[in-house]
């Protein structure tokens, strides 16, 4: 394992966290106009989070915290961003 790795894995839990939570802005957008695609981005995005989570822990170890580092990292993002919109 090198840094190099680590970095890649934190890069990709980012990436991770900026889609799952841009889609839960969808979802929630839909849920507050009454669509029906609302159901459909929630299980698109538990689905798609789950399913590249299972295949990080898969591979197991530090690479897994550096995932779960750089999802949270995105949640912040996220978070302070809608904060300045709103």
């Amino acid at each position: 394992m090198t840094a190099a790795m680590i970095l890649l894995f934190a890069l990709a839990g980012f990436a991770l966290g900026i889609a799952h939570f841009a889609a839960l802005r969808w979802t929630v957008r839909g849920y507050l106009t009454g669509t029906r695609s609302a159901i459909a981005w929630y299980l698109a995005r538990l689905a798609g989070s789950g399913a590249i989570l299972f295949v990080l822990v898969r591979i197991g170890g530090p690479l897994v915290l550096a995932a779960l580092v750089g999802f949270l990292a995105a949640r912040l993002l996220v978070v302070r961003r809608g904060r300045e919109a709103a």
